[in-house]
């Protein structure tokens, strides 16, 4: 069975990129385009695993972690993907149980599948 890992991204060049680097990998992909939207998909359908950029119109890649992490039992993975100029959300990332806080540009597709796992 295919793992599908849930895309949230606003930049549409690296939506696209990076849902060709995931289905290359194997995975299903579903994206969304903001944090609000990506998290009506994760309850209408939760997906194996969350990819998300941090900054986002709508809600934030921490609060779509902080949505999911609430919810009872919840393990799935949720990544974070951002800048270096960003580095002060990881600390508030870590406390709400991100899996992984990524920093772009990526090295290659290994460093992300790592986290989104099989």
């Amino acid at each position: 069975m295919t793992k599908k890992v849930l895309l949230v991204q606003s930049d549409q060049a690296q939506l696209t990129t990076f849902s060709t680097l995931l289905q290359a990998q194997g995975y299903e992909i579903e994206t969304a385009t903001d944090g609000e939207e990506a998290w009506s998909r994760f309850q209408a359908q939760p997906p194996g695993a969350v990819v998300s950029a941090l900054r986002m119109p709508n809600l934030d890649g921490i609060g779509l972690l902080k949505r999911v992490r609430a919810r009872p039992s919840d393990d799935t993975p949720v990544i974070l993907l951002s800048t270096p100029g960003f580095s002060d959300y990881e600390t508030e990332a870590r406390a709400h149980g991100v899996t992984a806080y990524l920093y772009l540009p990526l090295q290659d597709a290994v460093e992300l599948v790592r986290w989104i796992g099989a």
